[in-house]
Order: C-alpha cells, then structure tokens, then sequence
C-alpha cells in the first residue's frame, strides 16, 4: 500500500472485519457500518468479493471508496494493486489473487464534504 492505515484529514478511523462467515450462508454485515474518513481491512474476502462490490455498488459508494488489494503480505509472491467497486472482481481475477488477501476499502473523509456540500446545495434549490 506504501501508506499508513490511518491518516489526518482522510481516514481517521480503521476497521476490521471478516470476508468469512462461521455460518456458511451468512456473510459479515460490516458495510452498514461504513462512515466517511474510515478504512476498513476485509480479511479473507476473496470468495465474498462479488457480493462485497454488489453491497458498495447497491449503496451508491462504488466510486467513492478506493480498495487496496495486499495478497500474500511480506511474501515473496506478494501482490498489490488498487481498484474500485466496479473493478474488484476482475482485478481479482486478472491477478490471479488468492487468499490470504487483504482488502483495504478507504472512504475518506473529503468525498463526505463534498457530497454534504451538493445535498445542501440541491436541498436549497429546491425549496
């Protein structure tokens, strides 16, 4: 990643959370959890990354959160790369990435405003 899990005036919060469920049929609810200026660090979510996109997607955060995917960290086959929600499936696949992997999602906090300046501007114009 070449960055720091936590940042000033970005990402002031970390979370971490499971791709795996003990329950096979049940996947982890963390997106529901997501705020702007966090990252979260998804373990272990290579098999649940088509239904961690669709979630991002399904909630209108696909092109707001960044995702760093570490596979293998500090091996000599590591691989690291970036994408988005609608890229993460297939750079998954184009990098032949396996677990153990990390998915790093990042929110920061800049989109926030932006998007609370937007909503506060249509708000006005349409009163």
């Amino acid at each position: 990643m070449g960055g720091f899990l936590t940042e000033r005036g970005t990402c002031d919060a970390l979370m971490l959370a499971t791709g795996q469920s003990a329950d096979a049929g049940k996947r982890p609810d963390w997106i529901t959890s997501l705020r702007p200026g966090m990252r979260v660090a998804v373990y272990m979510g290579v098999a649940s990354a088509d239904e961690i996109a669709q979630n991002l997607i399904d909630a209108s955060l696909a092109q707001h959160i960044g995702i760093d995917i570490v596979s293998n960290a500090q091996r000599s086959n590591q691989v690291i790369v970036q994408c988005n929600a609608t890229t993460l499936v297939e750079t998954i696949q184009s990098n032949a990435i396996e677990n153990p992997t990390i998915f790093f999602l990042a929110w920061p906090q800049s989109v926030a405003v932006g998007q609370v300046d937007i909503e506060c501007q249509l708000e006005h114009a349409v009163r």
